[in-house]
């Protein structure tokens, strides 16, 4: 979905395996950047300020998902909580999205994403 809505953006994945006793889980690392077309809709942007943490939830999310993939944090990585800025960008003209974070990626949140 956030693909058709970028106009430059950077993307990279650190898959971490962690075992202990108990159980292994698959930890995922999102380092994510991107400017969003100046067409994007204001519903997008409204879900993505959402997600960051900038505004209350509106009244209809653009897209949804278990977990959010801009704010998971985990201790196995060298970001503890997440990362994250959302900021209109007066020079470029567009909104920019900045992200550094983590989950365990178990429902697809970032491929959804």
């Amino acid at each position: 979905m956030l693909q058709t809505l970028v106009s430059g953006s950077t993307v990279e994945f650190t898959r971490v395996q962690i075992q202990n006793d108990n159980k292994m889980g698959m930890y995922t690392e999102l380092i994510f950047g991107a400017r969003l077309k100046t067409d994007t809709p204001k519903e997008v942007i409204d879900t993505l300020r959402y997600m960051v943490g900038d505004i209350e939830q509106p009244e209809k999310l653009a897209f949804d998902s278990n977990r959010n993939p801009l704010r998971g944090g985990s201790h196995y990585f060298g970001v503890i909580s997440g990362a994250t800025k959302m900021y209109y960008n007066d020079t470029a003209k567009c909104w920019v999205l900045s992200s550094r974070a983590n989950i365990k990626n178990y429902d697809r949140e970032i491929e959804t994403f």
